[in-house]
C-alpha cells in the first residue's frame, strides 16, 4: 500500500494489522476501524487533499487554456496519491 494513503487512513481511524500464517509467513495485513464515521472522515480527507494539491499545482508551464490547466491539476492529484494515469 502507498505509505501516504496508509497514513491518511490511519489518521482517519483505520488500524492495520500484519497477518502471518502458523509458519510465520507474511500474509499481508488486515484493516479495520471501530469508528462508524471513519469512512466519511477518510473520504473528506481525500477530497481536502485533492483540493490542496490542485490549489498548489504549478501552472507556470501550462499552455492551452482551461482544459490544459485542469489536466495539469488532475495529473498532479494522481501523482500525489501515487496513481498512474
Amino acid at each position: 500500500m502507498n505509505p501516504k494513503n496508509r497514513k491518511l487512513a490511519e489518521d482517519c481511524g483505520f488500524y492495520f494489522y500484519d497477518m502471518t500464517d502458523v509458519d510465520g509467513q507474511n500474509l499481508g495485513y488486515s484493516v479495520e476501524s471501530d469508528n462508524v464515521g471513519a469512512i466519511d472522515k477518510l473520504v473528506e480527507a481525500v477530497v481536502r487533499e485533492c483540493a490542496r494539491v490542485s490549489r498548489n499545482t504549478d501552472l507556470e508551464d501550462v499552455d492551452g487554456g482551461d482544459s490544459q490547466v485542469l489536466q495539469a491539476a488532475s495529473l498532479q492529484i494522481l501523482k500525489h496519491f501515487g496513481i498512474e494515469k
